[in-house]
């Protein structure tokens, strides 16, 4: 039989020998799974994921082969120590190291596409985003060419400059055409006759490009605005020609816009922080490629830098030549550097838009997430290791030696536990308050060394406003109606700066039930207790820039009805005089007038009416925001049908009018009246060109709000520009077609608007339209907004 000292040489031996095969199996634990997960095109958010699998499985395995030491261990007591001991440790270590492969395997197979999908994913959505922008921007471009071919007045002086080449025609084209280059944001805006020939520029030194001549053909052959690809003008600038021909086909209007003041910035730049992502506009030109704009990588490309189409591995060149161009992946871009991508065509020209990021960039977050959980891995393994080696050579010592190993044991936990470096913990008398222990954190905290901090106590550093209230909480613990406490309380620290700490104080007590002593765990909470007085700080400056931004808005709402009310007030004047004199001149003189005078004298006094009225409009308009409101219960049927009556002499009882039954509102009634009157008058003034015209008022009452809708069978107008109808000043038809001012549905909003209400409509051009607001139904506070 092995002596003592044998036994314990023998199981420290074996302890050791444990140890080193479970650093093995840590390390190759290590190596199998990060290896494994280098090849994982993954994102953050899977390895995440995978990191606690991962980590759950260690643990598992790390209880396991705890669990076995310990039945090991039960069943050595009392008998010699077993040869050969570690054969069964390394046969379970061996054995899950298998679950290795079988996890990277199912990870290969369920997440390996995740990563490379959402990077196409990105791609795609900037391609298509770019692209409907650059769409939009053509769109833009080429409708403000069509308007500018179709003004009256500058057609007349063009037409008439293209026939005679009279000075002051000149000069009003010419006028005109610095208008275009200003006001509608053109480069250079010029007038060519039929052969090409410049006859008037916005800027001197105008030269046309090489392909005006097919546009212009083109142009005035088709009678419709005609564009150019993007070219080089002999000044170095990259544009975009529209040639618009005019009405009579003798001249033509030439825009030139540039590409580097919008479309340019707009493809160079990137929704999201990237180091290598890039967007680019290509045309195919004969067997090439050619790159429209600059790169980011390498400049001066724009009409430049031209690839042929053999090399189909370039995104750009595979846009023309793939089956499936928008699923275009893989491939390596300009610069040889393999990258990702996405290209999407323009609608309506030779252009296509590449997306493209490196792949490199892809997969940098991978790489760099590998090597900190490999590090931290590596670590949690040797610590592991390295406490079971501890744990099982004091296992077999304590087998030997009885009381003196459980002892040592308690001691090295509360060893351990009172080094806990991220907390303070200490151990005080419940008669003195001294500190009979305490670990170096709580030094730390309070400032002291650990010989000065044992000359003091409990009380000497707590702050004097806290004494009275924790010396409450000690007596009722030595009373036994408590066994502990928490709170948050302040200590002095020896610089004589405050601290902030939250305290757990537990009382241990002997077997008679007197306290033998107190533990409690200190926790510094300075930094939490500063960034906390800082929020409130920063939240109660800003809720006074809020109050201060408040007035402010409220006090210009006001100045801005004042002076709109006094100019429209200081202008009725002059009207008066302007109108009245005019009809003096038709009255007395007209007989001495020509007809064309008289014609002149009438346009003078249409207009003079037509200015009142705005003015009238924009009285009702400060009105309807200066009002104050006065609710009470209406009944929408009453006011509705007498609205229509004082509306007589507009439809004279010619038009079909319906009412359905209307629930009552909550409201002033002076402005509901007016939002009728002017609804109604709407739906008469667009629906009088109908054979037969109709009006229909219905109702509705949900959720405490009443719904209104009128509907007519009227013009209608197109849903593109329904955000303009309550807008001030705005009309959707021209004075020609209806008259008004675009005031009168302004007024609606904002009477609605002072309700708590809302207003909406909806149409198709040439179906009529529909216009609806809600109100507070009876019996509902309304919430005023000014």
């Amino acid at each position: 039989m092995r002596t003592s000292s044998d036994e314990v040489f023998a199981a420290r031996h074996r302890a050791a020998r444990v140890a080193g095969l479970y650093m093995l199996f840590g390390a190759l634990w290590i190596l199998g799974f990060e290896g494994l997960l280098a090849l994982l095109p993954t994102g953050p958010e899977f390895l995440f994921k995978f990191g606690m699998a991962k980590g759950v499985v260690f643990v598992a395995v790390s209880a396991l082969f705890l669990n076995l030491l310990l039945r090991r261990e039960r069943a050595f007591a009392g008998s010699e120590v077993p040869v050969g001991g570690g054969r069964t440790p390394v046969g379970v270590f061996f054995g899950l190291a298998l679950i290795v492969p079988l996890v990277a395997a199912m990870i290969v197979f369920l997440h390996a596409p995740h990563m490379r999908q959402r990077a196409m994913d990105d791609l795609r959505s900037v391609a298509s985003l770019k692209v409907s922008q650059i769409e939009s921007w053509l769109a833009e471009r080429q409708a403000d060419a069509e308007m500018a071919a179709k003004l009256k007045d500058f057609v007349s002086h063009a037409n008439r400059l293209a026939m005679d080449g009279d000075a002051d025609t000149r000069r009003k084209v010419t006028t005109s055409l610095s208008l275009f280059k200003k006001d509608v944001g053109f480069d250079k805006a010029f007038l060519v006759n039929a052969d090409g020939e410049v006859l008037a520029a916005s800027t001197e030194h105008v030269i046309p490009c090489r392909e005006l001549r097919s546009l212009l053909a083109a142009a005035l052959a088709s009678g419709q605005v005609r564009r150019s690809d993007l070219h080089r003008d002999p000044g170095g600038s990259i544009l975009l020609t529209y040639v618009a021909p005019l009405p009579e086909g003798k001249a033509a209007l030439v825009l030139d816009a540039r590409a580097d003041e919008f479309l340019f910035p707009l493809i160079q730049t990137w929704p999201s922080a990237s180091l290598s992502a890039e967007t680019l506009i290509v045309r195919r030109d004969g067997d090439e490629v050619l790159f429209l704009n600059d790169l980011r990588h390498r400049k001066g490309t724009a009409l430049e830098l031209r690839i042929p189409l053999h090399r189909d591995n370039v995104p750009a060149v595979a846009a023309f030549t793939a089956d499936q161009a928008t699923l275009i992946e893989d491939g390596v871009d300009y610069r040889g550097i393999p990258v990702l991508a996405a290209t999407q065509p323009v609608a309506g020209t030779p252009w296509h838009v590449i997306a493209k990021v490196d792949r490199s960039e892809v997969l940098a977050s991978l790489h760099t997430l590998i090597l900190w959980v490999g590090l931290v891995t590596f670590v949690a393994v040797a610590v592991i290791a390295l406490a079971i080696f501890l744990f099982w050579r004091q296992v077999l010592l304590t087998q030997r030696l009885a009381l003196q190993a459980k002892q040592a044991e308690a001691d090295r936990v509360l060893h351990h536990f009172f080094n806990l470096p991220f907390i303070g913990m200490a151990v005080t008398s419940p008669d003195t308050r001294d500190w009979t222990r305490f670990n170096d954190r709580l030094c730390d905290i309070l400032g002291y060394s650990r010989q000065e901090l044992s000359q003091t106590n409990w009380a000497e550093l707590t702050h004097p406003e806290d004494r009275y209230m924790e010396a409450e909480a000690f007596e009722s613990i030595l009373s036994g109606e408590l066994e502990g406490y928490q709170m948050e309380k302040r200590f002095l620290r020896k610089d004589g700066a405050l601290v902030y700490a939250t305290i757990d104080v537990r009382c241990v007590r002997k077997a008679d039930g007197a306290a033998d002593f107190f533990v409690a765990t200190i926790e510094d909470i300075t930094d939490r207790k500063r960034a906390e007085a800082e929020v409130r700080q920063l939240n109660a400056e800003l809720e006074q820039r809020v109050a201060l931004r408040t007035a402010q808005l409220l006090a210009a709402n006001a100045d801005l009805q004042s002076f709109s009310y006094s100019i429209s007030h200081d202008l009725r004047a002059p009207l008066r005089a302007i109108s009245g004199f005019a009809d003096i001149l038709i009255e007395d003189y007209g007989a001495c007038l020509d007809s064309e005078g008289k014609r002149l004298l009438q346009v003078v006094c249409d207009n003079a009416r037509r200015m009142g009225q705005l003015i009238e409009d924009v009285l009702a308009f400060s009105r309807a925001g200066a009002s104050e409101l006065h609710a009470e219960r209406l009944d929408m049927n009453a006011l509705v049908q007498e609205v229509w009556r004082v509306l007589e002499p507009r439809h004279r009882g010619q038009v079909d009018f319906q009412v359905a039954e209307l629930p009552p509102v909550c409201g002033d009634p002076v402005a509901v009246r007016q939002i009728w009157m002017n609804l109604l008058d709407n739906a008469i003034k667009f629906s009088s060109g109908c054979a037969t015209p109709q009006v229909k008022v219905v109702g509705e009452c949900q959720n405490g709000e009443a719904r209104f809708y009128v509907r007519d069978n009227g013009a209608g107008f197109d849903m593109a520009y329904a955000h303009k109808l309550f807008n001030l000043f705005q009309r959707l038809h021209g004075t020609d077609e209806f008259e008004g001012t675009g005031v009168g549905l302004a007024i609606v909003k904002r009477f609605v608007a002072k309700h708590g209400g809302r207003v909406w409509a909806e149409s198709q051009p040439g179906a009529g339209a529909m216009f609806g607001f809600s109100l507070p139904a009876a019996g509902v506070e309304t919430q005023t907004n000014g």
